[in-house]
């Protein structure tokens, strides 16, 4: 279950829990998870987390308002949202996977290379990561299983809510503005990240994880997730070895 109600001194709280490893994600608020009846032709309002007065919606309005961001995050798709309004139109329980909040993911990052905002798990030393079933599907070890830590799209870094491996280039926290861009596998290289092209980095990820002249000298690890770029000075020094050795 994604959402707890918690009781400590008299007061109730809800926390919103990982879908794919059960950590906490964040505290919500009553207001994120109510609705008043289709039929109920009152005013109702309720305090939302910052004491301001919130009007509470019918169960067609509230999905018509949180839709969209989930769509924007891979937390629902178009035709899940589609079908929970068939099903509130046709008078029959229609709501998104815990109540009025989505599969929830522990991790929320913007890929500044590629633009993407994803969510998704990446607590991938969990052992509930490896265990979980979604939308009754058996993840097992597909994470560990993939074979290439790195390849054109990004860096491995976790699951989204149907399982499929996300690949960042780079990450930045959605909940803080100002937090810092971190970047993934050989974008942690200068040259690799402003002047290869994405041709470039596609094939020479390709040729390097094939390239045992590069594995023996630098380690598998290091080829794996791309890092080995680091041990060249510029985009020059990697074509000349690549093309010697590999």
């Amino acid at each position: 279950m994604t959402i707890k109600a918690v009781f400590n001194g008299g007061q109730q709280t809800f926390k919103e829990y990982c879908d794919r490893c059960g950590e906490r994600i964040r505290a919500i608020h009553i207001s994120d998870i109510t609705t008043k009846p289709d039929n109920d032709p009152r005013v109702v309002q309720i305090l939302d987390v910052d004491d301001n007065n919130l009007t509470l919606k019918t169960p067609i309005e509230k999905l018509n308002e949180v839709s969209a961001s989930f769509i924007s995050r891979n937390l629902l798709t178009a035709a899940e949202a589609t079908n929970i309004k068939k099903q509130i139109n046709q008078s029959k329980p229609g709501k998104l996977a815990h109540g009025w909040r989505p599969q929830m993911m522990c991790t929320e990052s913007i890929d500044i290379i590629s633009g993407v905002t994803q969510s998704y798990c990446g607590n991938v030393n969990l052992p509930a990561f490896k265990t979980v079933i979604l939308n009754n599907v058996a993840i097992g070890d597909d994470f560990d299983n993939e074979i290439a830590y790195q390849d054109a799209s990004g860096s491995k870094v976790g699951a989204d809510r149907f399982g499929n491996i996300i690949r960042l280039k780079s990450a930045k926290g959605l909940e803080e503005a100002d937090s810092a861009i971190v970047y993934k596998g050989p974008f942690l290289t200068t040259w690799w990240k402003d002047y290869a092209t994405p041709a470039e980095r596609a094939q020479w990820t390709a040729d390097a994880q094939s390239c045992s002249a590069l594995i023996a000298a630098y380690g598998q690890p290091a080829v794996d997730d791309m890092t080995v770029v680091s041990n060249f000075a510029s985009k020059r020094s990697w074509s000349g070895y690549m093309s010697s050795n590999c």
